[in-house]
């Protein structure tokens, strides 16, 4: 009843009450029957609630769009694969070959092992093998990766390659690896970038004669840096066998 008696009290004394430090409130009608003066509301009454508007600005441009939509479109063409090299002295050799699978004269189950001793996928195709005076040019689609071999036989017939796995034969070339001696090459683009000729000495009765991986292949031109297969790398053991040689596979040192 406090504030009754309060504004019974303001309106005796015919003025208004201050309730606040925001001005004095209107207490209604005065005793002359008249209004009150239109005393300012007491702006105290705010229990500490912060009646303001965050002055943020608002943002009137265009809605933001975000990061950039990826149209993932390649504007490039189909990738084709790695880049091949062509065969050249530093990159291709001739690094084994089965000079004699049997007795006699015959070349059957003859085979060469070329080696990418590069660092790049070696385009084949065009490549010419040549035994002069016969020869035989590897068709295209075929390359050889960086470390790779590829291993050509001189049959189609599996019973004259002796169980040999190979990738390409060179049959009706006219290409032979004569046992009394004989010259192999390799040409790419007209140009010999490799070479190895043998002796009589040089074959061994169903040994391959291999270049050892150990090294490098610029001396594989002298046969002395060659040697028979390891008894111990045997290849086939079909009839007439075994034959030993590493065909496809690392080559051995020689002893």
């Amino acid at each position: 009843m406090r504030w009754l008696w309060a504004i019974v009290a303001c309106a005796m004394i015919g003025s208004g009450c201050a309730t606040g430090s925001g001005g004095v409130e209107d207490a209604g009608r005065g005793q002359d029957g008249g209004n009150l003066d239109g005393a300012v509301a007491d702006a105290g009454r705010d229990a500490g609630r912060d009646a303001s508007v965050d002055a943020m600005v608002i943002d009137s441009g265009p809605r933001d769009s975000g990061m950039p939509i990826d149209s993932g479109t390649d504007a490039g063409g189909m990738d084709s694969g790695p880049p091949t090299c062509p065969p050249t002295a530093t990159n291709l050799a001739i690094v084994e070959v089965m000079i004699r699978t049997e007795t006699g004269t015959e070349d059957r189950g003859e085979w060469i092992e070329l080696l990418n001793a590069g660092d790049c996928l070696v385009d084949l195709g065009g490549l010419v093998i040549s035994s002069p005076p016969a020869t035989y040019t590897i068709p295209a689609g075929h390359v050889l990766p960086a470390g790779a071999r590829f291993v050509l036989a001189q049959s189609t017939v599996a019973a004259e390659n002796r169980g040999l796995v190979y990738d390409l034969s060179y049959t009706g070339s006219g290409i032979v690896l004569d046992n009394s001696g004989d010259t192999l090459e390799l040409i790419a683009g007209g140009t010999t970038i490799d070479s190895v000729t043998w002796t009589s000495a040089t074959s061994v009765l169903k040994y391959s004669t291999e270049f050892p991986d150990s090294r490098p292949i610029a001396e594989n031109a002298s046969m002395s840096n060659w040697c028979p297969a390891s008894m111990s790398a045997t290849y086939s053991s079909t009839a007439g066998g075994p034959y030993y040689g590493t065909p496809g596979a690392p080559n051995g040192a020689c002893p």
